[in-house]
């Protein structure tokens, strides 16, 4: 029989692939539609795409992104739409000013690393000011004749203004201040708001969470979104693989503040015997996300081996002796002169000193590294990451070895014993991931006999829970239990563990039922067999505990009959 005909229920990554090459959903074959999956309210998780970038979910926080006469307040402007846009379309607004200080605005509420963008042109008006009320009042003026920044002020990170042809530009401005107002003013070739006239136009504006502006998202009476949304499932590429898993994650938490904004007073620059402190640079280079948000970090040699040279991030972190920690962040040389230079990552424990040292050989391509620990001491504050060079007492590289200069991005730490996917933090506290669930398939199950496979991969927790099972009224279950090939208190109470199997690497295993025996396979062989006298009513179909467990599924197919032995190997060769 073939393995995807209408007698088979498939949850599989689809192949239906957008224009962008990205999967959108999961389709079972007998066409009942999609399977049921959520994540939660947020937009903290990423994945990695069929590009092999980072994607992440987006959103312009803006109403009316581009309908400049409803949502927007005009304060001595008035905007006139239908014209010219910079994308060849005629949705571009024409901006007139008839008094001094004019300006078009609307109110916001965002706190955390933020950045605004518009497209711009100028008319009667040389340039624009993009600004942001509140605290510093930041803003930044751009000259729209020459294409050149007049000017920025108050707490900017960085304002660019990037040509996009016909006389229009981006402009767009990143800072970490909390604001109640979003302005745009024209302005003249001076730079000043002071003349009672002029024009400009523009179109698109967009306001989003994050050190640089990505590509425009339309919004309206609600905001926009686009990339990975909250109620969609994760297509995982990792490794370079051609084919996608679905990721499904338990919650966890970012404790890194600003994980991608290195130069914030957040991230303290140190030195242990006076020497120059590391000097950051944001939005250096292209980052994972294809994104230019990536930070450089240059650091001056200290006196000796012994002596450190790091930045590191600190936050009010609740902990337990013997609790187990993760550190994370990705790293790459700056040029051909740091490649097979080190930088060591750790934990400082006050009280209790280095934890997880890691040293990592820099190269030509981004690497995540990653290090476990634990805390040895209940009180006390913590360096939850610091990046540099340890000291060499503690397992630190050498003086002659250390790289001085090296690009840095997505740093994490979770209160954890295994890495999961970069969560990122733009705000000053710490950021959760809601955890994946997904696939209930029970209205489809035939009690009678079936076949349950399953392709993946999966990480361990301390404590024995599912990665998945599929469970039976009365609490009788079959699955995949903490890495082991179980059939357990199945029918009248028969209770079967097999060995374990490798975490992180690629299994297929089955589970046949056909009434009268249950047999389970793994990876092209008979694992084990028992009689079993029924296994009563399905009402859960697949159940992933999200507490615990991370697994990458790569197929998961449900058949409502018993497949052959000669079937049952065919699928579960590797």
């Amino acid at each position: 029989m073939s393995f995807f005909d209408d007698a088979s229920l498939a949850f599989l990554p689809s192949g239906a692939a957008g224009k962008d090459g990205k999967a959108y959903s999961i389709k079972p074959t007998d066409g009942t539609g999609d399977f049921t999956f959520s994540r939660g309210s947020n937009l903290t998780a990423t994945r990695i795409g069929a590009d092999g970038l980072i994607e992440k979910g987006r959103e312009n926080l803006l109403l009316r992104s581009n309908q400049f006469d409803t949502t927007w307040a005009n304060i001595g402007t008035s905007p006139t739409s239908g014209q010219s846009g910079y994308d060849g379309s005629s949705d571009a607004w024409l901006l007139t000013k008839s008094a001094a200080s004019a300006r078009i605005q609307q109110s916001i509420s965002v706190s955390g690393v933020k950045t605004i963008s518009l497209y711009a042109k100028a008319n009667a008006s040389a340039g624009v000011t993009l600004r942001l009320d509140g605290g510093t009042n930041p803003n930044a003026k751009f000259d729209l004749v020459n294409g050149v920044l007049f000017e920025t002020s108050g707490d900017v990170v960085e304002a660019k203004i990037e040509s996009v042809g016909n006389g229009w530009y981006r402009c767009s401005m990143s800072t970490d201040n909390d604001a109640t107002y979003l302005r745009i003013y024209p302005l003249d070739s001076s730079g000043s708001t002071a003349p009672t006239s002029g024009s400009i136009y523009i179109q698109d504006a967009q306001l989003e969470i994050g050190l640089a502006a990505t590509d425009y998202i339309e919004s309206g009476a609600t905001t926009g979104k686009a990339g990975l949304l909250e109620d969609e499932p994760r297509f995982d590429y990792s490794g370079g693989a051609t084919c996608p898993s679905l990721l499904l994650e338990p919650s966890r938490t970012n404790e890194i503040i600003f994980s991608e904004y290195f130069g914030s007073s957040e991230w303290i620059k140190r030195t242990s015997d006076g020497t120059a402190v590391p000097v950051v640079t944001d939005n250096y280079a292209v980052s994972p996300e294809g994104v230019q948000n990536a930070a450089r970090v240059v650091v001056t040699k200290p006196s000796t081996d012994n002596d450190f040279a790091v930045i590191n991030n600190n936050n009010g972190l609740v902990k337990s002796a013997g609790d187990k920690f993760t550190l994370s962040v990705y790293l790459k040389a700056t040029d051909a002169s740091q490649v097979g230079k080190i930088v060591d990552i750790y934990t400082y424990e006050i009280g209790g000193a280095y934890r997880a040292v890691k040293s990592h050989i820099l190269t030509n391509d981004w690497v995540r590294l990653d290090a476990i620990g634990t805390f040895i001491v209940s009180t006390g504050n913590v360096e939850l990451i610091n990046i540099g060079k340890a000291r060499s007492s503690a397992g630190g590289t050498t003086l002659a070895n250390m790289a001085t200069d090296f690009l840095v991005y997505g740093a994490q730490f979770e209160q954890a014993s295994y890495p999961t996917s970069y969560i990122p933090n733009h705000s000053g506290g710490s950021v959760t991931r809601g955890a994946d669930s997904a696939l209930d398939f029970s209205s489809s199950v035939n009690n009678d006999s079936f076949t349950f496979f399953f392709e993946g991969s999966f990480s361990l927790a301390d404590s024995a829970f599912y990665d998945m099972r599929v469970l039976t009224a009365g609490g009788n279950h079959i699955g995949y239990y903490k890495g082991f090939v179980p059939i357990y208190n199945l029918g009248s109470g028969q209770s079967f563990y097999g060995s374990s199997l490798a975490e992180n690497t690629n299994h297929k295993v089955l589970f046949m039922y056909d009434g009268v025996n249950a047999k389970f396979y793994r990876n092209g062989s008979l694992y084990h067999s028992v009689a079993a006298s029924g296994v009563g009513t399905f009402v859960d179909g697949l159940v992933y505990n999200t507490d615990e467990e991370g697994l990458k599924i790569k197929q998961l197919l449900y058949f409502p009959t018993a497949l052959s032995d000669a079937d049952c190997i065919t699928l579960t060769t590797l």
